[in-house]
This record gives structure tokens, C-alpha cells and sequence, in this order.
């Protein structure tokens, strides 16, 4: 059976971390060698699917990790790509403004 979760600690350096169940819970281990899609190392946030079972010792851990379509949990209410997004346009933005006020002025600047 699948678990959805959240990525809530991550040590790239030891490659493992913790994930929160999105249904509650104890979090749950896991090492980066149970993430079946090696697009990008896992990251704090990031939305997950996964296997929930026991290791020898009896706690829980997560396997065959697959990162979910929704990707990380918005930030204060906008989602970094959307953050990414609004910032690109701005600069859209403004790169055609001057070039718009110098095709209106001959490409002539203040007190020429």
C-alpha cells in the first residue's frame, strides 16, 4: 500500500532522512537508495509517495520513494516556481520598457 508524505529532514552528505505521513503518524526513515526517480536529490518539502514498512529493528521505513506530481508544499502561500515565475516577468517587464522608451526617443538618453 502507498503513503503520501512530506520530506521534513534531509542529510545529503549521509544520503537519508525522515518523511511525515500525511495521514499522521511516527515519521518514517528512509536512505536515498530507496528513491526510485534520480532527477534530483530529495529535498526538504518535497511531496512524496511511498511503502511504509519495518526495518529489523522494528521502525518504521520507507521504500520504493517516488516524488509526488505536485512537487513541494507551497511557501507562505506561493510556490517557488510560481515565485520564479513572477520574477521572470517582472524583468520581462522591464527589459521591454527600455526598450520601448528608446524606439519612442531614438534611442537618444536624458539631456541630449
Amino acid at each position: 500500500m502507498r503513503h503520501q508524505g512530506t520530506i521534513i529532514e534531509w542529510n545529503d552528505a549521509r544520503g537519508f532522512g525522515f518523511i511525515e505521513p500525511a495521514l499522521g503518524g511516527e515519521r518514517v526513515f528512509f536512505h536515498i537508495s530507496a528513491v526510485r526517480e534520480r532527477t534530483s536529490r530529495p529535498a526538504v518539502r518535497q511531496l512524496v509517495t511511498f511503502e511504509l514498512v519495518k526495518d529489523r529493528h522494528g521502525q518504521p521505513r520507507a521504500r520504493v520513494i517516488r516524488y509526488s506530481v505536485s512537487g513541494r508544499r507551497p511557501l507562505d502561500g506561493a510556490s517557488e516556481a510560481h515565485s520564479y515565475i513572477g520574477k521572470a516577468i517582472t524583468g520581462a517587464a522591464m527589459i521591454l520598457a527600455v526598450l520601448a522608451r528608446r524606439a519612442v526617443t531614438g534611442g537618444r538618453g536624458k539631456g541630449r
